[in-house]
């Protein structure tokens, strides 16, 4: 069977056989993501209680609305960068991923400063009808997750590459890594500190942004070097 499976892997051209790899690879890493989630959920109601959950669930599903400030700058990026690197246009390409950086830093630098400011003044404990006393928590807590929210934006730019490269499994081990430190992180919290909205906010934020954040300054050393972003490229 071993055999059997191997040599369907090593059929067809390089592009093919790339394919697959992916294909099985992303498979494989969504399965083991998927079981994180599942442990994750549990472990991390066990640490806060199921109202402070919601609570975190309730901030980051509104704080990722922001989505929308995207504007389709990472898709196009993808299908730009795959088409310049195809035809080895990489001067053109690297012109594309320069301007993305750009483009997307100050739209969501501005976007965080803008938010960031108002959420000293938004009345968070009302508009979750949450009791008294927990004003200061909650307004610190919004601010962790756009922080993590808008830089998870201009540094996951990498696994955009990363799949127009042909390297979706990659791009989705990236995410796995940023998910098992998280529920580790989670796990030692559990065992060493009380039950903290605050903590619960670091613990599910610095870890993927950390692994993000290492990636790109690995991968534009090695695998992109030539399109490494600069100003000076960017349009």
């Amino acid at each position: 069977m071993f055999n059997k499976i191997k040599e369907y892997l090593s059929a067809g051209n390089k592009r093919s056989v790339a394919a697959k790899k992916n294909i099985i690879g992303s498979l494989a890493i969504k399965g083991m993501s998927i079981a994180i989630s599942l442990i994750m959920v549990p472990l991390t109601i066990h640490y806060v209680n199921p109202s402070q959950y919601g609570v975190w669930l309730t901030l980051s599903s509104m704080v990722a609305w922001i989505s929308f400030f995207d504007i389709g700058f990472t898709q196009g990026l993808r299908n730009k960068f795959a088409e310049a690197k195809a035809n080895h246009n990489l001067n053109l390409a690297k012109i594309y991923v320069s301007t993305a950086y750009f483009y997307i830093s100050v739209i969501f630098v501005s976007l965080w400063v803008i938010l960031f400011t108002l959420n000293q003044f938004v009345d968070w404990r009302t508009i979750l009808n949450l009791p008294f006393g927990v004003t200061h928590e909650i307004t610190t807590l919004v601010a962790i997750i756009l922080t993590y929210f808008c830089s998870q934006f201009i540094f996951k730019i990498i696994n955009t590459l990363l799949i127009a490269d042909q390297k979706p499994a990659l791009a989705s081990l990236l995410d796995l890594i940023g998910q098992i430190l998280s529920l580790a992180a989670i796990f030692f919290l559990t065992k060493l500190t009380q039950g903290s909205l605050l903590k619960l906010g670091l613990a599910l934020s610095i870890a993927p942004t950390v692994v993000i954040i290492t990636a790109n300054i690995y991968l534009f050393k090695t695998r992109f070097k030539e399109f490494k972003p600069s100003i000076k490229f960017s349009l």
